[in-house]
């Protein structure tokens, strides 16, 4: 390995050597392809979300990235359009399962500039065509707000590779809408660029949700909730400039927020606890008491594999776990809340209070709808959910992460330095249960 001032220097051949291995292969070996297109064609067959990551973005020893590149050194040959084929209905795949790899998606597509390798077969066509169904124009726009890229042109580029895609397939006169959306967002974006809102736009962000949340609350954050937070806002400022129009991914970042701290919140303190108890199913005296329990098993084995290996709660298990921290029919057949509640000890009712607290940012907004059913309908666009009111949908989340008297972010803090307290504490007296 070569080094440029102490700098290790990696040549491509070292870099790839692994991905070839990873097939029992030698470097440069041509029958990668014939290897790319099984494990893509394997992906493909997926549904779950953690399983469609994993299977490319999250693999030990080779990523789709890596495969690519491989794949890419045999262009010429015949089997590369085989490959092209694959991987162009593997991303249609995953987008029309779910929207939650949306950002890994355009990655790829735009950033890694897969778009113009997909342009060259028709099945490549169809799968824009059909991202273009399921996601409309700005999935090909909205990776460039997201501390990616921001230049104008690269509208013009995504638009055009659309166009193509939609002309190949005879979709002219959609292909012509498309061309004159494009030139709006266009001069959108040069009135954000005139205005200076793309110089500052992700430093305003982090500045805004900094003084809304305080201090505090904006430390205690991961920092890809941070992410989000910034990206939701750098999205909604170009919606307000018609360079993007579709609020989903808005609420889908401010949602991925409550998901991921409420999860570092609930179970990452009391990991070691959960990920070493076990179910004994309680004896059952009817049918609605077997579905309780079996109810009960399904949730304390969700939470013991976010404990351990993953994935995590979504927002959905978290707002169960919450109504069943102190729960009967559960502590007949697992002693694992019974230990945390012990273990908090004289911290208990406080504990209990802040739960509660966020309990109620769980509640239906207007008698309608809640962070849950907005979170699934952001994750999966085209469902038939609800009849949601996109923008107010965004203020409420705003205000639920953020101003009393719902604080979530607030109150998952609160939790946090709760549960540290009760762990690193010798001095508390154990009580096994809440107020009942």
């Amino acid at each position: 390995m070569e080094e440029i001032e102490g700098i290790p220097i990696i040549s491509h051949a070292e870099a790839m050597r692994a991905t070839f291995r990873r097939f029992g292969l030698q470097y440069g070996d041509p029958y990668i392809l014939g290897e790319a297109i099984k494990t893509i064609e394997h992906a493909r067959r997926q549904t779950e979300v953690s399983a469609l990551r994993s299977s490319l973005w999250e693999e030990p020893d080779v990523s789709f990235n890596q495969l690519w590149l491989a794949a890419s050194m045999h262009r010429r040959r015949p089997e590369y359009m085989g490959w092209v084929a694959a991987y162009s209905q593997y991303l249609l795949h995953v987008v029309r399962t779910t929207a939650e790899l949306d950002h890994e998606i355009k990655r790829l597509l735009l950033g890694d500039q897969l778009l113009d390798d997909v342009l060259t077969v028709h099945v490549g066509w169809e799968a824009i065509a059909g991202i273009l169904d399921e996601r409309d124009l700005d999935f090909f726009f909205s990776y460039y707000f997201c501390g990616e890229v921001k230049e104008g042109f690269l509208l013009e580029y995504s638009g055009e590779r659309v166009c193509i895609a939609l002309n190949g397939l005879g979709r002219g006169e959609e292909a012509q809408r498309v061309a004159q959306d494009v030139s709006v967002r266009v001069s959108g974006l040069q009135r954000a660029r005139k205005d200076g809102v793309l110089d500052t736009l992700r430093v305003e962000g982090e500045r805004s949700w900094f003084y809304y949340l305080g201090t505090d609350n904006w430390r205690m954050l991961q920092e890809n909730s941070r992410k989000e937070l910034i990206d939701s806002y750098s999205l909604q400022k170009m919606i307000e400039y018609s360079v993007l129009k579709m609020w989903a991914p808005v609420v889908l970042a401010l949602t991925k927020v409550a998901e991921s701290e409420l999860n570092l919140t609930l179970i990452v303190p009391w990991r070691e606890l959960l990920s070493s108890s076990e179910f004994q199913p309680s004896s059952a005296s009817s049918k609605t008491e077997e579905k309780k329990i079996e109810w009960r098993r399904q949730l304390f084995y969700a939470i013991k594999r976010a404990a351990t290996t993953g994935p995590e709660l979504t927002l959905g298990q978290i707002q169960v776990l919450i109504d069943h921290f102190d729960d009967s029919v559960m502590d007949a057949c697992t002693d694992a809340f019974v230990k945390v509640r012990g273990k908090l000890g004289s911290l208990l009712s406080d504990y209990v209070d802040a739960l509660s607290r966020i309990r109620n940012c769980f509640h239906d907004r207007c008698g309608k709808i809640g962070i849950v059913d907005l979170r699934n309908a952001s994750a999966h666009p085209r469902s038939e959910l609800a009849d949601i009111n996109w923008p107010n949908s965004v203020s409420w989340l705003r205000q639920l992460l953020g101003t009393p008297p719902l604080e979530l972010v607030t109150n998952a803090r609160r939790l946090r330095e709760l549960s540290n307290k009760a762990l690193h504490s010798d001095c508390l007296q154990p009580q096994a249960s809440g107020n009942r």
